[in-house]
C-alpha cells in the first residue's frame, strides 16, 4: 500500500497534497472568521501573498546565492524544480510579506492566527503525506518490530511517526476550533505548542538529523525552544484574560 502510495505521487506529484491540504485548510479558516464576524477576504488575501511571497522569495534567494547556475540558462529559474529553491530566503520575504499585509490590512492580532489554526494544521498534514510520498527523509537503524526496510537497513519508519503525530494534532484541533476560544491567541499558541512537541519527540527517531554542538540534533533543538516560547505565551494570554464576574 505505501508502495503503491508512493509510485502514485513521485516527485513533482508529491506536492498534490500539500496544495489540497492548503485548500481544504483555508476553506475552514475563511468558514470560521465568518462565524466569529470577520471578513474572511483579507484573511484569504493574507495567506495567498505570503505563499506567493514564500514561492518567489525561494526562488530568487536561490539565484542570488548560486547566479552560476542561471548564467547558462536563465529561464531555467522558471522551471517547476523544487531543488532551486532557498528555504531561510523563502521564510525571510515569506513572513516580512504577511507582516507587512497584516499591519496594513489591520489584522495584526491573535484573533487572526486563531483563525489561521485550520489553514496551519491542515498544511502539516500536507507536508507530512508530501514526505511519505517523497520518501527521501528516513529514519535511524532499529530492531524494533515495526522496523521498514530503507536503504539497505532496517529503520523507524518516520514518515509514518510524523504522519501520525500531524493526524493527531489536527484530530485534537478540529475538536477545539470550533468552539469560541477562551483566550485570544491560545487557539495559534496550542498549535505551535503541540506541533513543536511531537516534532521534538519524533526527531529522535530521524536517521538523517542535523547536528550542532557536537551531539544535539538542530531541529531538536529549534523545537525545544518554540515549545518552551509557546507554553510560556500561552500561559500568559490565559493570565491577561477579564475576569469573569457572576
Amino acid at each position: 500500500m505505501l508502495t503503491f502510495y508512493q509510485n502514485l505521487l513521485a516527485p513533482p506529484r508529491h506536492l498534490i497534497p500539500v496544495l489540497l491540504a492548503m485548500w481544504i485548510g483555508l476553506s475552514l479558516s475563511e468558514s470560521l472568521a465568518r462565524k466569529r464576524g470577520q471578513d474572511a477576504e483579507k484573511l484569504s488575501n493574507l495567506v495567498f501573498y505570503a505563499v506567493l511571497a514564500w514561492l518567489v522569495g525561494g526562488r530568487l534567494t536561490f539565484a542570488a546565492l548560486h547566479p552560476q547556475a542561471f548564467i547558462a540558462s536563465p529561464l531555467s529559474l522558471f522551471y517547476p524544480n523544487t531543488d532551486i529553491f532557498n528555504q531561510a530566503g523563502a521564510w525571510v520575504v515569506g513572513l516580512a510579506t504577511a507582516f507587512i499585509y497584516a499591519r496594513k490590512q489591520s489584522l495584526l492580532d491573535w484573533e487572526t492566527l486563531d483563525f489561521l489554526v485550520p489553514f496551519f494544521a491542515f498544511t502539516t498534514l500536507g507536508l507530512a503525506l508530501a514526505h511519505l510520498a517523497e520518501g527521501k527523509i528516513f529514519g535511524s537503524e532499529t530492531s524494533v518490530p515495526w522496523a521498514v526496510e530503507q536503504l539497505d537497513a532496517r529503520r523507524h519508519p518516520y514518515l509514518i511517526y510524523e504522519l501520525l503525530a500531524a493526524s493527531g494534532s489536527l484530530g485534537l484541533l478540529w475538536l477545539r476550533w470550533r468552539r469560541a476560544t477562551p483566550a485570544a491567541g491560545s487557539g495559534f499558541l496550542l498549535f505551535t505548542a503541540l506541533t513543536s512537541g511531537w516534532m521534538l519527540f519524533i526527531e529522535a527517531f530521524r536517521g538523517d538529523s542535523a547536528f550542532i554542538f557536537g551531539g544535539f540534533r538542530l531541529a531538536q533543538v529549534g523545537a525545544l525552544a518554540v515549545l518552551a516560547v509557546s507554553l510560556y505565551l500561552l500561559d500568559a494570554r490565559f493570565k491577561a484574560r477579564p475576569a469573569i464576574t457572576s
